[in-house]
C-alpha cells in the first residue's frame, strides 16, 4: 500500500509541476500531461505502480472534464488496454519483462490519444500522426516479443534434441557418425552388398555396423579397409568376390544408402562386432538369415 500511495504522488507530483490545475480547460496542459505521465510510465517495473500512474490520469480527466462518470470510465478503459496488452504478450510467449513494456505502451497510447482529443480540432492532424507512430511502436514491440519467442522455442527443440542424442548414445543406441571418404563409403557398400545383398535394410545397415563396430574397437584395426581386409574374417574379402565387386562397380544403390546409415550413426545391433549366418550360429540377435553378437 505504502509503495503505491508514493507512485501516486509522483504521478501528481508531476502533474501539478506541469501546471495541470492552473488552467485544466486548455489543450496545451493536455501535451504536458502526456509527457508528465511519459516520465511516469517509463519508470514503472510493476503493475501496481502502472494502475497509480492510471489513477493520476483519471483525477487529472475529472478536473478537465468535471465529470466523475466519464473519470471513471477513462480510468476502466486505461487499465483495461494494460492489462490487454500484458496478457496478449504473456499469451504469445513474451518475457515478463516484455509484457510489462507492452503494458506501459498500450496505456501511455490511450493516454496520448485522450489527451489529444481534449485539444482544438485544428490538432487533429497531430493527434493522428501521434497515433499512428504509437501505433507503429507498438506493432514493432509485438514483433520482438513474436521473435523473442521463435527464438525460444527453437532454442528448447534444439536442447531437447541434444538431449535425447545425447542420452541414445549413453544407451548405444546410436554412435557418433563416421566421416568416410569417398572410398571408404564405396568399400563399406560393397562388403554390406557381399554379405547382406539379399537381406532386409535393417540386415544390410547390421552389417555396415559391425564394420565400424570394429573400427571403433581396440580389438581390431582401426580403418574401413584394415577392418574389411583384415585375415580370416570376411570371406568375401578373401575369395575375390569383393575385388571384382569393387572392379565391375556394380554395388547397388540400397547398399550404399545403408552404409551411409551406418556411418551417420545408426546402430540396429548396437555394439556387436560378429555376425554369422544363423544355422551356423544363433545365440545372439537374429536378424532374417544373420545372427549377430559380441561387443565392443
Amino acid at each position: 500500500m505504502k509503495k503505491i500511495t508514493h507512485r501516486i504522488g509522483i504521478a501528481f507530483a508531476l502533474l501539478i509541476t506541469a501546471g495541470l490545475w492552473l488552467a485544466p480547460a486548455k489543450g496545451v496542459h493536455a501535451a504536458e500531461a502526456v509527457e508528465a505521465m511519459n516520465a511516469v510510465l517509463m519508470q514503472q517495473t510493476d503493475p501496481a505502480a502502472q494502475i497509480s500512474v492510471v489513477q493520476a490520469v483519471s483525477a487529472y480527466q475529472n478536473v478537465v472534464a468535471m465529470d466523475e462518470d466519464k473519470s471513471s470510465a477513462y480510468f476502466a478503459d486505461a487499465t483495461a488496454q494494460a492489462a490487454k496488452a500484458y496478457n496478449e504478450t504473456r499469451a504469445g510467449g513474451g518475457s515478463e519483462e516484455m509484457a510489462q513494456v507492452m503494458a506501459n505502451r498500450a496505456v501511455l497510447n490511450y493516454v496520448q490519444m485522450g489527451a489529444a482529443a481534449t485539444e482544438d480540432k485544428s490538432d487533429d492532424h497531430e493527434a493522428a500522426q501521434l497515433a499512428n507512430a504509437n501505433e507503429k511502436e507498438l506493432q514493432d514491440l509485438k514483433a520482438r516479443a513474436a521473435d523473442e519467442a521463435a527464438k525460444a522455442a527453437a532454442e528448447a527443440a534444439a536442447a531437447a534434441e541434444k538431449a535425447v542424442h545425447e542420452e541414445q548414445l549413453a544407451k548405444g543406441a546410436i554412435h557418433e557418425a563416421y566421416s568416410a571418404t569417398a572410398e571408404e563409403r564405396r568399400l563399406l557398400a560393397a562388403i554390406i552388398y557381399c554379405e547382406a545383398g539379399n537381406q532386409p535394410e535393417n540386415g544390410r545397415v547390421a552389417v555396415g555396423n559391425v564394420v565400424l563396430n570394429r573400427v571403433r574397437s581396440r580389438k581390431f584395426p582401426g580403418s574401413i579397409r584394415e577392418v574389411v581386409y583384415q585375415r580370416g574374417q570376411f570371406e568375401p574379402a578373401m575369395s575375390g568376390w569383393l575385388g571384382r565387386v569393387l572392379s565391375k562397380n556394380t554395388i547397388p544403390a540400397n547398399c550404399y544408402d545403408a552404409a551411409d546409415q551406418a556411418l551417420a550413426g545408426a546402430t540396429p545391433v548396437g555394439n556387436a562386432i560378429f555376425f554369422m549366418r544363423r544355422e551356423l550360429h544363433s545365440q545372439g540377435l537374429i536378424i532374417k538369415d544373420h545372427c549377430f553378437w559380441g561387443s565392443m
